[in-house]
């Protein structure tokens, strides 16, 4: 198997165990989010840097520093590389056809919605806005 079909499906699992697919009755607290972002942030080389120089074998590390032993052994329980027929392969085509029906269509990466609406913005001051102008809790996040 080859890097990328590692790496495809450790981080797959690593998305569906700590921030499942919220179109596949999933839920993807924002401590779910956080961890996939920390990890993946860590396992693929930033800062920017070091982009490019990563290896399959940085994930561990990462991993032990970042997931609990039951996360552990839930991404590796469904990343098994040995089987053809793993869980990962599964959430990969799962993850496709959620992608592919996306309305609007996803056409770039990463594809931010706030509300189901696509955010196109390039500036971190202006997502901010766009998040707290379409908060409606009770208690704006600081940022705001």
């Amino acid at each position: 198997m080859t890097k990328y079909c590692h790496e495809e499906r450790y981080q797959t699992c690593t998305a569906n165990v700590l921030c499942p697919f919220p179109e596949a009755g999933g839920d993807c607290t924002t401590a779910g989010q956080n961890k996939v972002v920390d990890f993946l942030a860590c396992s693929e080389g930033m800062p920017y840097d070091q982009q490019g120089t990563t290896d399959f074998a940085d994930t561990w590390p990462c991993a032990d520093e970042l997931f609990s032993d039951d996360e552990n052994s839930n991404i590796l329980s469904c990343y098994d590389p040995d089987n053809a027929e793993a869980p990962a392969v599964a959430l990969i085509d799962q993850m496709q056809n959620i992608t592919d029906s996306a309305n609007p269509a996803v056409t770039y990466f990463p594809d931010v919605r706030i509300d189901g609406v696509q955010y196109s913005g390039s500036s971190s001051y202006r997502l901010v806005k766009t998040i707290c102008d379409a908060y409606t809790g009770a208690n704006k996040p600081a940022a705001c």
